[in-house]
């Protein structure tokens, strides 16, 4: 939340930073472009490694919206427009900013990995026993399953109608992106 400073004859306030970066990626980007920072990974690492660890998502499956939400479209679609732009707009900052940075180094010094959260979950510091076990779950599914092939168009409209066997199929999908980056992270590391 905002919070009001007492400054002045006019109240300064305060908003998070995630109202610009969410992701801190700017952050890091900037403390690895830095010169001194450069010259010290180049000269006492094999590798620098960049986790992106996602509460949400980035693509997230559309749902339809009710009767009522329908009708409010011409009400809410400014909002939602604003706040799809803000959340857009700093992933695409972030990547780009990411893509400058990997210029900077050598040709695969600097890996970036991202991993994203395909259950419901706060994300807060204290995680509630049901969503501990829903991530516990999720690991487990990773090491054990394989991902079903399932088209996204089939997905999506299977999601509309709310049918369980696309929520296994994004589930599955979710897991299979988890598993890619894991897997490129472990070789990552081990080179």
């Amino acid at each position: 939340p905002s919070v009001s400073l007492p400054t002045g004859p006019s109240k300064r306030r305060l908003v998070d930073a995630g109202f610009y970066d969410n992701y801190g990626v700017d952050l890091a980007t900037a403390y690895l472009n830095n010169p001194a920072i450069r010259a010290w990974a180049l000269e006492h690492c094999s590798g620098v490694a960049v986790l992106q660890i996602r509460a949400f998502p980035e693509e997230r499956p559309v749902k339809p919206a009710s009767r009522l939400g329908r009708a409010l479209h011409f009400v809410t679609s400014p909002a939602e427009a604003l706040f799809a732009a803000r959340a857009a707009s700093q992933m695409f900052r972030n990547n780009q900013q990411l893509r400058l940075v990997k210029r900077a180094y050598p040709a695969g010094f600097l890996g970036v990995f991202t991993f994203e959260a395909s259950v419901e979950a706060s994300m807060s510091w204290y995680l509630a026993d049901d969503e501990m076990a829903a991530m516990k779950a999720l690991l487990v599914r990773m090491e054990s399953e394989g991902a079903e092939s399932t088209g996204q168009a089939e997905v999506v409209e299977g999601l509309q109608r709310k049918d369980p066997a696309a929520e296994a199929a994004l589930a599955d999908r979710q897991v299979g992106k988890l598993t890619t980056q894991f897997t490129a992270l472990r070789a990552f590391w081990m080179r």
